[in-house]
């Protein structure tokens, strides 16, 4: 039976991982229908802010899911394993010292720190193809 600390760990990395797929099923839907879409609003003959307004979004809400899938995004600590400050070396030496001990609180800080920082980026990204998406029909339907 796996101990509380691993247990924590993997339900952060499971969190860390479902963002990234969510992230790359946004970025498969945005990229199979853009498309389409520039097709229909050059078709629209829509003036050219709205068509920059729906660009504009659509390139904020794709950078944004971009960012979302960095893998070294979120806050570090200094000392720590996760410390991209630290060269390889340095941290095989310090997990090769006889008095080496994993700190679990520090490394479910970290990884609390990557999800919040990729839970923003999701949220900001929903929010920006909503915008995207209700932009986008009002454009369309409205004369």
């Amino acid at each position: 039976m796996a101990d509380a600390h691993d247990t924590v760990l993997r339900m952060y990395e499971g969190a860390i991982r479902a963002l990234d797929t969510k992230a790359q099923i946004f970025l498969a839907v945005l990229t199979i229908t853009v498309s389409p879409l520039a097709a229909r609003l050059s078709e629209a003959h829509l003036p050219f802010w709205t068509r920059a307004l729906q660009a504009g979004f659509f390139c904020a809400a794709t950078l944004l899911f971009i960012l979302c899938l960095l893998p070294r995004s979120g806050p570090r600590g200094s000392g720590m394993l996760f410390d991209a400050a630290r060269s390889p070396a340095e941290v095989a030496a310090h997990v090769a010292a006889p008095d080496f001990a994993v700190d679990y609180a520090a490394s479910v800080g970290v990884l609390h720190g990557i999800y919040l920082a990729k839970r923003r980026r999701m949220r900001a990204g929903v929010v920006l193809v909503g915008i995207y998406v209700t932009a986008l029909s009002a454009a369309l339907v409205l004369p």
